[in-house]
């Protein structure tokens, strides 16, 4: 079976190194995002409070904030 990755017989140019790293780097920020996304969906109190948050949005339990004293006021009411 023939190699699936071609031999570079000439130096590549400078440019292309340049934009290669970049490619690189921004595919391990991708990487990371998504290893902090899974550890956050795995998280089960967390995941149980969105669900619980979005079923209060669904049934209307929200207060819009103005300023953060907006906060003592709602928590008063409860």
């Amino acid at each position: 079976m023939a190699p699936i990755y071609k031999t570079v017989e000439k130096p590549i140019a400078p440019e292309i190194n340049v934009l290669f790293m970049e490619l690189l780097d921004r595919f391990k920020e991708d990487i990371d995002d998504f290893k902090e996304e899974l550890a956050l969906a795995r998280n089960e109190k967390l995941m149980a409070g969105l669900e619980r948050s979005e079923e209060d949005i669904k049934a209307g339990r929200v207060h819009e904030l103005k300023d953060i004293d907006d906060l003592d006021k709602i928590w008063a009411e409860d």
